[in-house]
């Protein structure tokens, strides 16, 4: 009786250690589908929290850097000029930096504070004014275009009616030519340069059949666009270095 009451006592002993591990098992097992469920419900949920949420925006602006040489030809120098730029032209707050062009300081101030009255790049009026003569005041075409910004003698009796008389007056000439790329900047927007300039050169219907056409610029808005990003480099450079 003595051993039956002892081996009896071990298997009592030996169930309840059974009974406590099977539930020990349950426990983990319990643990384990909780945590996997919560795993599941925050993923869930976070997914819908961020729906239609883009991770990255849908395009970026791509700067590359260049290296622009600009002669000053009153001091004769040369000067390397690295600027990031882009295939648009930007506007930046106004400020004045005098360009190293055959143009009388006076007359580009003239141009800056016109420009910037339009709200229409400096940079990209002196390109224009450059590529149309080359900085000369009294230029005359045989097409019968006038001054700095060369207004053709079929916008002279509107000009007027905007109040620039005089052609070959800095201001009223500069004045009359931002007035006309405002127009044009407001008719096909503002990202639309190569647009405006050939408009500006040759007409609004003149370019509207090179446009039908497929064509979406000419050698002179890409010419003028080049002198554009020029000065603007140059432009640039002066400011960082000041």
């Amino acid at each position: 009786m003595t051993y039956r009451m002892k081996n009896k006592k071990r298997r009592r002993y030996g169930k309840r250690t059974a009974s406590v591990g099977f539930f020990a098992v349950l426990v983990v097992i319990l643990v384990f589908i909780l945590e996997l469920l919560g795993a599941i419900f925050s993923k869930v949920f976070i997914k819908d929290a961020f729906a239609g949420t883009p991770t990255a925006p849908t395009w970026e602006k791509v700067e590359v850097q260049q290296q622009k040489e600009m002669t000053d030809p009153a001091a004769g120098e040369t000067k390397t000029i690295k600027s990031n730029i882009t295939d648009t032209i930007e506007k930046k707050d106004p400020v004045f930096v005098l360009l190293p062009v055959n143009m009388p300081e006076e007359d580009q101030k003239i141009v800056f504070e016109i420009a910037t009255e339009y709200n229409i790049s400096y940079s990209l009026v002196m390109a224009i004014i450059g590529h149309e003569t080359e900085f000369t005041k009294n230029a005359r075409s045989s097409t019968g275009d006038n001054g700095y910004m060369q207004i053709n003698d079929c916008n002279v009796e509107e000009m007027a009616r905007r109040g620039f008389t005089d052609l070959y007056d800095t201001r009223h000439n500069v004045s009359a030519g931002c007035s006309i790329l405002a127009d044009l900047f407001k008719t096909y927007g503002d990202d639309e340069v190569h647009k405006v300039l050939m408009a500006y050169n040759m007409g609004s219907y003149g370019a509207s059949k090179l446009w039908d056409q497929g064509v979406t610029s000419s050698e002179y808005s890409r010419e003028i666009v080049a002198r554009e990003r020029e000065y603007s480099a140059y432009i640039d450079g002066v400011l960082m270095n000041e």
